[in-house]
């Protein structure tokens, strides 16, 4: 009976991979005069086997050709929900070339920021928000399958102005108190602390004409803590006076 097995011997190649020898041995046969086949489970293996070689081979050689160059300074502004997403793209300069990596796209990439001390900190590691303001934080993009990855540093700011919900224009009698010139704190929305103030300006309006005596038109400003201001107007309607009055 003859037999032929299979046995691995570590291949020297630069790239670490493997290689398969085929040795013959001879042992007595039997009196029938069969030679027994490899079992189809041993073909299995030797495919599982080679399939493995070769992912390994195609990613040490993807891995010398897969170059990683991230920008030096990157400035990174909040969004209007006080929170932004650091992404692959906005670090690398070759992130939109396709061949720069394979595979490309954004889950072949991983976005890993070193949070300062006392700075919120997200799993995964790529949100920035608002205690990150005025930050210059240190970046690293890493590729999955190669393991190549480079660094740079964003800057983090805010430049979204305050949103604010303007009050309504109204109107008065002339005997009416002005209404207290400010905006609720539930009708003002930033990331950072705000200031506001106002200025009126008085219209007088021919009362022969009008039933009004007066317009005020009063504008709004807020600012928030890096400067970022919104301007708002409100028209307050003053009626002319009249015998109940």
């Amino acid at each position: 009976m003859k037999k032929r097995n299979f046995t691995l011997t570590q291949n020297t190649s630069p790239y670490g991979s493997m290689a398969l020898r085929e040795t013959l041995a001879e042992f007595a046969g039997n009196d029938s005069g069969r030679k027994t086949l490899p079992q189809q489970s041993d073909f299995f293996a030797i495919f599982l086997l080679l399939s493995f070689l070769f992912f390994g081979f195609s990613t040490q050689l993807n891995a010398q050709y897969c170059t990683l160059v991230c920008n030096d300074q990157v400035n990174l502004s909040l969004n209007a929900e006080c929170a932004s997403i650091i992404t692959y793209d906005m670090l690398l300069e070759n992130g939109e070339d396709p061949l720069s990596c394979l595979p490309n796209g954004p889950q072949a990439f991983k976005v890993i920021i070193q949070y300062p001390e006392g700075t919120n900190v997200y799993d995964p590691p790529h949100t920035v928000d608002e205690s990150h303001v005025g930050h210059n934080l240190t970046v690293m993009v890493k590729h999955w399958a190669t393991g190549n990855l480079c660094w740079g540093y964003v800057l983090v700011e805010d430049k979204f102005p305050p949103i604010v919900a303007c009050p309504a224009d109204l109107t008065i009698s002339c005997a009416s108190v002005t209404p207290d010139p400010s905006i609720p704190a539930s009708s003002i929305s930033d990331c950072s602390g705000y200031a506001q103030s106002h200025s009126d300006q008085v219209v007088d309006i021919d009362c022969t004409s009008s039933s009004l005596t007066s317009q005020i038109i009063r504008t709004y400003t807020v600012t928030d803590e890096y400067g970022n201001a919104t301007i708002c107007t409100q028209t307050i309607n003053v009626l002319s006076a009249t015998f109940a009055d």
